[in-house]
Parts: C-alpha cells; structure tokens; sequence
C-alpha cells in the first residue's frame, strides 16, 4: 500500500466512524522504506535484490512460518524506539526458541 492509499483509508475509514480526529503525517514512508519493492529499489541489481529476498524469506520462515516478510509481505525496514511495527521484517524483530533459535535486534512487544 503506498503513502496516498494508506492515509485515504485511515481518513475515510475515521469518516465512516464519524470521528472527530485528525490525521496529520509527519513522515511519509517511500519506496527505500521497503526492502523488496518493484523493481530493483535499495539492492545493486535484481540479482543482489533476489539473493537477499530469498535470504530473509528463508530466515523469516523460522521466525514467523506464515509471514516471513511481516504482515501483509510488506517487507518494511522500519523500527521506530517505541516497538518495531508488524509489518517489518520478522528477521528484525521476531524471536524464535528451539532447535532453531533467533535473537531479534529490536525485539517487537505485544502488549
């Protein structure tokens, strides 16, 4: 979903509520706010772009079976001091126990 998209949804959906927020964007998020958007993005070459897709899938598999690039495979390169957002990489924030165990950088609360 792009900047525009998001913040259409967030003021009609605000509407449709009949709420009196507001909603003001301090920092919009873009294309090098994502880690495999189309097209070659942050990466040299699709091929660099490939290898390192497929690498995070891989790992992102042991930490979140069903969402190995987060919600909605968006694939977000953005954690924020509070908490790290669900729809970041799992790499970045997940934690797995076991046999195959990872240690997150920016570990995400749940509560």
């Amino acid at each position: 979903m792009c900047n525009a998209e998001g913040e259409l949804r967030v003021r009609s959906t605000l509407e449709d509520l009949d709420s009196r927020a507001e909603v003001y964007v301090c920092e919009a998020l873009d294309r090098t706010h994502v880690a495999f958007v189309d097209g070659v993005g942050i990466w040299e070459d699709e091929a660099e772009r490939g290898i390192a897709k497929e690498l995070c899938l891989r790992l992102g598999k042991e930490v979140s079976m069903t969402k190995p690039l987060g919600y909605r495979h968006q694939g977000l390169l953005v954690v924020l001091p509070e908490n790290c957002p669900n729809n970041s990489l799992p790499i970045l924030h997940g934690r797995r126990k076991g046999e195959v165990s990872w240690r997150p950088l920016f570990e995400r609360r749940t509560n």
